[in-house]
C-alpha cells in the first residue's frame, strides 16, 4: 500500500512540473549584437541616399541634402593633416510633417520651433540610444582593408571622454557633460533634445604611419532604443562621419580651424532593434563596389573585428 501511495505521489508531482513548464511563461532573452549581420550593398547604398530625417535645431539641408565622401591622402596640402577620429552625432528628429519654420528665418536657414515632439529626453524620460562599438577601417593603396580604431566608450574614470552634449548647430562650440550610462552589454546609453545634439567620438590617430598610402575609410557603430514600452516613438537621428585633425598642435577653436570632414553619412533613425550605422569615403559607387563589396579582405578585416557580412 505505501509503495502504491509513493508511486502516486511521484506521479502527482511530475504532472505537476510538467504543468508549470508549459504554462511558465518563456523568459525572454536581451537581444544580442552577436546575431547581427551587415549588408554590403546596404553599406555602399548609405552614402548615396538622402537622411531619413531632418536633425533638429540646425540648417535645413542638413538632412535634406545627400551624403557626401571624399579621402584623399592630401586634403587641402595634408601638410599638417595626418590624423583621422571617427565620430557620430544623436540629434532629436525634425517631425517634418509637425513642424513649421521659424518666423524670419530663411527655409534653409535654422529651422522649427521648439515645440515637445523636438523634446524627447523630456517627453519620454526612459527612453535613452545606447550606443556600442565604434569602429573605424582603412583601405589601404594595395587593396586590403584593415581595422584601425575600436572604441567601446568604456572610460569609468572619465564617462564624458568620448562625448559631451552640443548645442544642435555646435555654435561657438558650446558643450557640456551629460547623462551618460555604462550598460551591462557594453557601451553607453544618452538622450538628447531640448536644444543639444549628442557628439561623441573615438580615438585620434594616424592612419598612415608608414606611408602606405590610403584609398579609403569605412567607419560603423551600433545602435538601438532602450527603454521604450508600447508604441512610444521618440524620433532620434544617428549619423556617422570621420574628421582630418591637424598633428602640429594647432588644435583648438580659435583662429585656426583644427578638421576638416573626410566624410559624413546620412542620418537614419534609431530603432529599438540593433542597427548598423555606417559611412565609407567612396565618392561613386563603382569605386565603393570594388573595394566593399567585390573584395574579400573587407569582409574578412570586418569579421576579425567581430562584424559579420553578407
Amino acid at each position: 500500500m505505501k509503495t502504491k501511495l509513493l508511486k502516486f505521489l511521484s506521479c502527482c508531482l511530475l504532472v505537476k512540473v510538467l504543468f508549470l513548464r508549459c504554462t511558465s511563461p518563456t523568459p525572454q532573452t536581451e537581444p544580442t549584437t552577436n546575431d547581427m549581420v551587415l549588408n554590403r550593398e546596404d553599406v555602399v547604398e548609405d552614402m548615396f541616399c538622402t537622411s531619413e530625417g531632418t536633425p533638429h535645431g540646425v540648417p535645413y539641408d542638413w538632412g535634406g541634402r545627400s551624403s557626401f565622401g571624399r579621402y584623399t591622402t592630401t586634403p587641402h596640402g595634408f601638410t599638417n593633416w595626418t590624423e583621422v577620429l571617427s565620430w557620430g552625432q544623436v540629434y532629436a528628429s525634425n517631425h517634418d510633417n509637425q513642424c513649421t519654420p521659424r518666423p524670419g528665418y530663411p527655409v534653409r536657414s535654422r529651422n522649427c520651433v521648439n515645440h515637445e515632439l523636438c523634446r524627447p529626453n523630456t517627453t519620454f524620460p526612459n527612453i535613452r540610444v545606447h550606443l556600442k562599438d565604434l569602429e573605424l577601417y582603412i583601405y589601404r593603396n594595395n587593396n586590403t582593408w584593415e581595422r584601425l580604431d575600436h572604441t567601446d566608450f568604456f572610460h569609468k574614470t572619465n564617462p564624458n571622454h568620448h562625448g559631451h552634449f552640443y548645442v544642435e548647430d555646435f555654435l561657438n562650440d558650446t558643450n557640456k557633460p551629460g547623462d551618460i550610462q555604462f550598460e551591462p552589454e557594453g557601451g553607453i546609453s544618452i538622450q538628447a533634445g531640448s536644444g543639444w545634439n549628442f557628439h561623441f567620438w573615438g580615438n585620434t590617430i594616424k592612419p598612415d604611419p608608414n606611408n602606405l598610402g590610403i584609398k579609403g575609410i569605412f567607419v560603423v557603430c551600433k545602435a538601438r532604443l532602450i527603454g521604450v514600452e508600447g508604441d512610444q516613438d521618440p524620433k532620434y537621428l544617428l549619423s556617422i562621419g570621420t574628421d582630418h585633425w591637424r598633428s602640429d598642435g594647432l588644435k583648438d577653436w580659435g583662429d585656426t580651424n583644427p578638421t576638416i570632414s573626410v566624410a559624413i553619412g546620412r542620418f537614419r533613425y534609431v530603432t529599438k532593434e540593433w542597427q548598423y550605422h555606417t559611412m565609407h569615403s567612396f565618392t561613386t559607387r563603382s569605386a565603393a563596389e570594388a573595394a566593399i563589396i567585390n573584395n574579400p579582405t573587407f569582409s574578412e578585416a570586418l569579421l576579425n573585428g567581430g562584424i559579420i557580412c553578407n
